[in-house]
């Protein structure tokens, strides 16, 4: 089976027959029967032959109830020659429509899974680009963190040295305080 937007194509291989349903049905319909035409003239039919075919295109082929465009074939003893001839080159035409079908699905697929690696690919590719991004940001990060250590570093050493020379300044006030004491117990 193929549907589309325009149209529904059915193949039924048990009674081998064709089901064409929607807006386009009838303008394939004429198409199917322009290429079953042709189609004899490539197998090597007579003129005559194709004429048969013609006439009974024309005489026997009627569509099946009002919303159906299901072709059937009246086969009456005056038509048995060209309704096998006609159900011959259908059974073949449908054979080529049938490995035309599958082929088309089988492209379809192909394209269906080369979209779907494809957007894969994409996506892989966007995560790589990703991943190096985050290293490469992981790595400024870490410069900055061992450059920030290197800073408290120096800076807690300088506050080491202003704590100790504070201490220093406090002793040497003290020492001044206490020798300016001592002088002036001596003097007094």
């Amino acid at each position: 089976m193929y549907e589309c937007d325009e149209f529904t194509l059915r193949w039924y291989t048990g009674n081998k027959s064709i089901t064409l349903k929607g807006n386009k049905a009838s303008e394939i319909k004429a198409n199917f029967f322009s290429i079953l035409e042709s189609e004899a003239e490539v197998i090597g039919q007579s003129k005559d032959e194709s004429k048969i075919a013609s006439d009974f295109h024309n005489d026997s082929i009627k569509t099946s109830g009002p919303s159906s465009n299901h072709p059937t074939c009246d086969p009456t003893p005056s038509n048995l020659e060209q309704y096998l001839l006609i159900s011959d080159l259908m059974s073949k035409f449908m054979q080529r429509i049938d490995d035309k079908v599958e082929g088309i699905s089988n492209e379809v697929n192909n394209i269906r899974t080369n979209t779907i690696r494809s957007e894969q690919t994409d996506t892989i590719n966007n995560l790589k680009r990703e991943i190096d991004e985050l290293k490469n940001e992981n790595l400024e990060l870490r410069q900055r963190n061992a450059t920030i250590t290197y800073v408290m570093a120096d800076l807690q050493t300088k506050v080491k040295d202003i704590e100790n020379e504070k201490n220093s300044l406090i002793t040497a006030i003290k020492l001044i305080q206490l020798d300016q004491s001592n002088s002036n117990e001596g003097k007094s």
